[in-house]
């Protein structure tokens, strides 16, 4: 037994001394210069209305100070452990508790810098001071400490119900990297000694969390959010105005894109993911973008080679989103994912929504326009993932490069108008409610909407659509699913090519439409 404690030691020892020094290892990229901005993203903290992003102002109700303070303070004293157990599993991570505040936190210090209120300035410094006194999240295992509690994400053989612990600590990573994006916000207006308890503060999460987890990333496959730990990285050399730690950043993110984004496009293990794999593939390409972004803003010379890359990666969100059949075409390089679910029950064809501001970032970072207007689940969904976005750590509308980008260029008007006509998407959902999105399908009621598509269809002469015997059998195959519905499941269920490719939009609203049956029979067809 001592003999096997010594190993353990041993070992957790050695992968010390490689999280220490996995910076320092020379890269293919050459010494540059790196220049910090004013702000962590930018020459401005942004305007007050810049985290609302291209949702009308009005429908974004910003928190009073009380309630701001309310909602932040939770993650005081919060056991993340305690929570991520009963909650959370493989497939999905209930991650509010920590999200929530830290997004509240950002919009709170940027608003409040952004409308010079000294008073709302004041307060977000103590809130951040109280965060860091509690050594809030400190307690969360360690990545050494799960390692050694043993068993993977989904069992290792796709799993959804198993536990995955190493969740803990990349969760302890992106809150601290959010938290001293933010602080970093207030840094010159901070005392000496609020600004020391920051500093005491982030080391200790920075030799805890951030150096294990990002070392620990550059050997795994796919890339995920923080650029998997890099932009984590580039907040604490942000905040100790280190230039030498935020250079071997960069080259460690952008040598990691260089591995596992392939040359097409697709992210290795990330893309893959099973039914869920264009939805992983956004959530890598959003952290891509931002690097970049901030590479750039940064003065950092971003090998070309590598911004190909991640060029060709948000082409492919533009390809999902037109076709996620074109998207999954592409064969797995490393055949089936261990770490997946292929249940089409939870499949995810759409932009991940917490990456509120990827239709930005990608005009900025590699000027393409994403079809975000198209994407009406993740207009959807991401209208609860603002004020920021906890997955890179800032709102990047409230980049300034963004005020040069906005409008026409990204087709703001019509994802404006389409949050206006929806002001009902920003009742955030209570928390007994916030889980996956369920369609209730009865036979009666499909029944219904199919009469109503034909008559439509026959009034307006559209051609090539479902026969009697396919919509019966339609009906059938669908009564009673209660999970979102792709062109590939409609094809399953009995439906011709030919149809399909006719009327995708129309048979697709007649089986996933939200509202009531009145209400669908009033416009079948967009």
């Amino acid at each position: 037994m001592r003999f096997l404690f010594l190993l353990i030691c041993l070992a957790s020892f050695n992968t010390l001394l490689l999280a220490q020094n996995v910076w320092a290892v020379s890269s293919n990229v050459t010494k540059q210069n790196i220049e910090f901005p004013k702000y962590f993203y930018g020459a401005s903290a942004g305007s007050n209305q810049c985290t609302s992003g291209p949702i009308p102002f009005s429908l974004l109700r910003f928190k009073s100070a009380s309630e701001a303070t309310r909602i932040i303070t939770k993650v005081i004293g919060y056991d993340w452990e305690a929570d991520h157990k009963k909650n959370s599993n493989s497939l999905s991570v209930n991650h509010e508790n920590l999200s929530v505040p830290a997004r509240e936190l950002f919009a709170f210090a940027q608003r409040s810098i952004a409308e010079k209120n000294k008073t709302r300035i004041h307060k977000a410094i103590e809130i951040i001071n109280q965060i860091a006194q509690d050594n809030t999240l400190f307690n969360t295992p360690s990545l050494a400490d799960v390692r050694m509690g043993g068993g993977k994400c989904y069992g290792g053989e796709n799993k959804i119900s198993a536990v995955c612990r190493i969740h803990l600590p990349e969760f302890a990573v992106d809150f601290v990297a959010n938290y001293l994006i933010t602080a970093s916000l207030l840094k010159n207006v901070m005392s000496l000694n609020e600004r020391a308890n920051v500093s005491n503060y982030a080391d200790k999460m920075y030799h805890r969390f951030i150096i294990p987890v990002a070392a620990d990333k550059i050997k795994s496959r796919g890339f995920t959010a923080m650029a998997d730990g890099g932009i984590a990285l580039l907040a604490y050399a942000y905040w100790h105005e280190d230039k030498k730690l935020a250079l071997e950043a960069f080259n460690n993110i952008f040598d990691n894109i260089g591995e596992v984004f392939l040359k097409d496009g697709y992210i290795r293990g990330s893309s893959f993911r099973g039914v869920r794999g264009f939805w992983y593939h956004s959530y890598g390409t959003n952290s891509a973008l931002a690097s970049l972004a901030l590479a750039d803003l940064w003065g950092y010379n971003t090998p070309e080679n590598v911004r190909e890359k991640i060029r060709k990666a948000t082409k492919l969100l533009n390809t999902g989103i037109d076709d996620i059949e074109k998207f999954y075409s592409r064969p797995d390089p490393d055949r089936m994912q261990t770490n997946a679910t292929y249940d089409e029950n939870y499949a995810r064809n759409h932009l991940h929504q917490m990456a509120i501001g990827i239709a930005v970032l990608a005009k900025i970072a590699v000027d393409i326009n994403l079809n975000i207007q198209k994407d009406v689940s993740y207009l959807k969904k991401s209208a609860n993932e603002f004020p920021s976005d906890f997955t890179i750590g800032f709102n990047p509308y409230c980049m300034g490069q963004a005020n040069d980008v906005s409008g026409e260029k990204i087709k703001f008007d019509k994802v404006s108008q389409f949050y206006s006509d929806r002001p009902w998407l920003f009742k955030r959902q209570k928390e007994s409610e916030n889980k996956e999105r369920h369609y209730y399908r009865t036979k009666k009621g499909l029944a219904k909407r199919v009469q109503c598509f034909v008559e439509f269809a026959k009034r307006n002469n559209l051609s090539e659509i479902p026969t009697e015997i396919e919509l019966e059998t339609l009906i059938s195959n669908l009564a009673g699913n209660k999970y979102y519905r792709t062109l590939r499941h409609l094809r399953k269920a009995g439906l011709s090519e030919l149809s399909l490719q006719k009327n995708k939009s129309a048979l697709l609203r007649l089986v996933n439409f939200e509202g009531s049956n009145d209400e669908y029979c009033k416009k079948p067809v967009l």
